[in-house]
């Protein structure tokens, strides 16, 4: 999983509570895929394609008849959304969007058909006691953003946002809303290089966004409720375990916390499908036989 070109593997936050819906036969067909993706993702049978109209942004991948895995992609990274029957994927995932905003640290899916449970990390929820944390178009000026089309409506709506989970709730015309998804990510300087020349630096370009998400998800992805890369090791065996083990799965991570000796009580924290009952399970029998 390292070296230039080697792809990697991240997993939504609510992945394995949509996934474990699945009958048994369509689960294994869908760790199958998202193999595939790990080692051949141009293999035929996965018909990897992006998606257009309100899915613009999204990949999906086939993982059987009528079974569809939606992703985003970035170079040789990618970060899967959610899996399941074509057209319950397709309108869960309609105009979900993964923002990996350096300037904020924000990393995540926004969209107005994206869950966040009660359950899920607080982080970046925005309190009064943060007044000064950066705001996601604060890397903008508001010259800058009038300078690439934005109307003084469109820049009041862009200031008044304080987190990315709120974007889709702001009153923007369907050209501005894409347009501000399209720079949340990058500096004016960075956005005005592309616009210079969109061709000819392609490549280099898909590689700083890749960067820039591998960064942020090593660095943040846990507490956004992305999972970490998995090792080509890790992918193997969870696609070949019988779907028992599989739902059993203990990611590295999650095992130290087994594992680790506490001087006092401990807290688990994570939204649905995270994996918690699974890892108090695994620490519940860790306990047995540590004191048996």
């Amino acid at each position: 999983m390292t070296g230039a070109g080697a792809i990697q593997v991240s997993l939504a936050n609510d992945f394995f509570q949509r996934v474990l819906s699945l009958a048994p036969g369509d689960l294994r067909k869908v760790t199958a895929a998202i193999e595939s993706l790990r080692t051949n993702p141009d293999a035929s049978g996965l018909r990897l394609k992006a998606l257009s109209g309100p899915l613009r942004g999204l990949m999906s991948a086939r993982a059987g008849q009528g079974l569809r895995v939606i992703l985003e992609r970035r170079g040789s990274t990618y970060v899967i959304l959610d899996a399941g029957p074509r057209q319950d994927v397709y309108e869960r995932a309609e105009r979900a969007r993964l923002v990996a905003n350096p300037a904020t640290g924000f990393i995540g899916f926004v969209g107005p058909n994206v869950d966040r449970s009660a359950d899920a990390p607080a982080w970046p929820t925005k309190t009064s006691s943060d007044e000064a944390a950066p705001r996601p178009f604060d890397h903008w000026t508001s010259a800058e953003l009038a300078d690439i089309g934005f109307s003084p409506t469109a820049i009041d709506e862009l200031r008044s946002l304080t987190t990315e989970d709120e974007f889709f709730e702001l009153a923007l015309q369907e050209r501005e809303q894409e347009l501000a998804l399209d720079i949340i990510e990058l500096t004016p300087e960075q956005w005005r290089q592309r616009q210079a020349a969109p061709a000819a630096e392609a490549g280099d370009y898909e590689r700083e966004d890749e960067a820039r998400l591998v960064e942020l998800v090593n660095r943040l992805g846990a507490v956004a409720g992305l999972s970490p890369f998995f090792t080509e090791e890790e992918l193997h065996r969870l696609a070949a375990a019988p779907i028992e083990e599989w739902m059993l799965f203990l990611h590295p991570d999650q095992r130290g916390v087994v594992e680790r000796r506490y001087a006092g009580p401990a807290r688990i924290r994570g939204s649905a499908g995270t994996g918690k009952t699974v890892v108090l399970l695994h620490r519940a029998a860790e306990l047995a036989k540590r004191y048996d």
